[in-house]
């Protein structure tokens, strides 16, 4: 036990302080002599956060942690979930998993689907050369059937191959697509694309005269309005090695850009025959589908 002098209103007041335990020991009424102490302000208490508030950074939450999950999934190399989307990927053709829900039914892919479809079978059974020559767009006769050449060629398709790559993506990209802008808006868009394709033709290559057909056009609007308005969406690719199969995940938006300089591409190398449909409208569909992104989207705000 210590003596330690402390200062008090009184003056110096000697308090026993043990040196094992540092407990004080204060005499009869020495505590009086102590100083008071200050009370405490009150802390209030922050207010409570609206419910809403709470399920919407609970929802932020959610979100962030799916979508590390998703960057992680991309160096994993793991299959898609579904069985279509292994048959999808195996074929060459992107697979998309993580796509947003529908808020409508999308009346008018549907029926542009069958109407694809079914045409592809038909003119395929009946002979598709006559098809082509009656149906198909030439760029060096612009007014055939009226003007309405490219809308026709749209719904012919070149051969099996190219039905089931032009289904499938249609199919695919095109439900989101109409969703997110209204049947409508997917009309315009739809067409836009069709006939932007037709008039990038004539431009550049006014003086063909071999028909051309296949829904690219149309398609690559789609396509190009899909990666902008979802462009974080993962689309998985099989990167095949005989029986050694690698999925991998890119971004929409990344694969949009990919896409479009190997149109280009085959575009350039056009004069060696690579191709029988023009992959300049693959490009010119493309950019149509740009601006009608662009347009739309900055029409809709002061529409609310």
């Amino acid at each position: 036990m210590t003596e330690v002098a402390t200062t008090v209103s009184a003056g110096l007041l000697p308090v026993d302080v043990c040196t094992s335990c540092h407990f004080l020991w204060f005499d009869r009424d020495e505590t009086t002599l102590l100083p008071a102490l200050k009370e405490q302000a009150k802390v209030e208490k922050p207010p409570e956060m609206p419910q809403a508030a709470r399920e919407a950074l609970a929802m932020a939450k959610v979100h962030m942690i799916a979508r590390r999950a998703h960057r992680e999934r991309d160096f994993t190399g793991d299959p898609p979930d579904g069985s279509w989307q292994w048959i999808a990927g195996l074929i060459g053709l992107p697979v998309h998993e993580d796509a947003p829900s529908l808020a409508r039914y999308p009346l008018i892919t549907w029926a542009v689907s069958a109407a694809i479809f079914t045409l592809g079978i038909f003119t395929t059974l009946q002979g598709l050369d006559e098809w082509i020559e009656t149906f198909g767009f030439v760029p060096a006769e612009p007014g055939k059937l009226g003007g309405l050449a490219p809308l026709t060629a749209f719904f012919v398709q070149p051969g099996v191959i190219p039905l089931i790559v032009n289904f499938y993506f249609f199919l695919s990209f095109a439900r989101n697509v109409e969703d997110a802008t209204g049947h409508g808006k997917f009309v315009l868009l739809l067409l836009g694309g069709i006939f932007t394709g037709a008039v990038v033709q004539v431009l550049t290559d006014g003086a063909e005269t071999i028909p051309v057909v296949g829904a690219i056009g149309g398609i690559s609007a789609v396509v190009a309005y899909y990666a902008l308005a979802f462009p974080h969406v993962r689309l998985v690719f099989a990167w095949r090695y005989f029986v050694w199969v690698k999925w991998i995940r890119i971004p929409c938006a990344f694969a949009l850009v990919a896409w479009v300089g190997l149109t280009l591409f085959i575009a350039s190398e056009r004069e060696a025959g690579i191709t029988m449909n023009s992959a300049i409208t693959h490009f010119a569909g493309a950019v149509a589908g740009l601006f009608f992104y662009v347009i739309d989207r900055s029409i809709a705000p002061r529409m609310r």
